[in-house]
């Protein structure tokens, strides 16, 4: 199913948990932190997952929606079934002072396999308006595991004010052009605002021969003004080496 740990650095630089979510529930039990925390099934908020949610497979901060002075969290589960088999899902999570979890908002998409929810970006800070979108996501699963990247963009309650999918299909010319099959793109993701607009970086490990691409999508509004392919710096085209199968924002 999975899970998030939140933690904190104590005075001698030594880290400690803080919550996990979902937190532990009465029949569970979790060596690490079962003395900190628990949640009675029935109160209001509980998180409930299933086998092969793969819940926390991507985590990224995107600023503070609702105001309160906290920030909230975006959580990846690509193997999450709400929408289809495997479609995927993107959860925003609504800590209190405490760590503890408030409430969440689900997003999810109906096509099976997409794995919508592999990879998470956003701009530094969580900034973002009209312009910029608070989340990036990558569906690597999308298309016969072409890939795709969907731009996210949430009003102050969580729920979703707008969406934009990137892929072959919706990109127009400015876009990369095809994708051979198993590309992958979104494996990873990232992102950075510039002066003109803003940066997507998304991995496609599966691209040439799977020597593995980066591409990096410039940006203006939800639309693809131009994109920069990157191969790995020794420019060798090894098959099967994944280049850009992971990557630091």
């Amino acid at each position: 199913a999975g899970a998030v740990y939140l933690m904190a650095t104590t005075a001698a630089g030594a880290l400690r948990v803080v919550r996990r979510v979902p937190e532990i529930g009465e029949d569970e039990h979790d060596r690490t932190t079962a003395s900190l925390y628990r949640r009675d099934r029935d109160e209001p908020g509980l998180l409930s997952l299933r086998a092969f949610d793969h819940f926390g497979c991507a985590i990224q901060h995107i600023g503070d929606l609702d105001g309160d002075g906290i920030t909230e969290l975006a959580v990846g589960a690509r193997g999450d079934n709400s929408g289809a088999q495997d479609a995927g899902a993107v959860y925003v999570l609504f800590l209190d002072t405490q760590a503890r979890l408030r409430r969440y908002v689900k997003v999810t998409r109906p096509e099976a396999g997409g794995l919508f929810g592999s990879a998470l970006g956003a701009p530094s800070g969580g900034v973002a308006s009209i312009e910029h979108p608070h989340l990036v996501v990558g569906a690597p699963g999308h298309d016969g595991h072409r890939g795709a990247v969907h731009l996210l963009f949430f009003n102050a309650d969580g729920s979703l004010a707008g969406s934009t999918e990137l892929s072959p299909a919706t990109w127009g010319e400015g876009g990369p052009g095809l994708l051979a099959s198993n590309a992958r793109l979104g494996a990873t993701v990232a992102m950075s605002l510039s002066s003109t607009g803003y940066e997507i970086s998304a991995g496609a490990p599966g691209m040439e021969g799977e020597a593995g691409v980066v591409l990096t999508l410039h940006m203006v509004g939800r639309d693809i003004r131009g994109f920069s392919p990157m191969m790995a710096p020794d420019r060798q085209r090894t098959p099967r080496r994944h280049f850009g199968g992971s990557a630091l924002a």
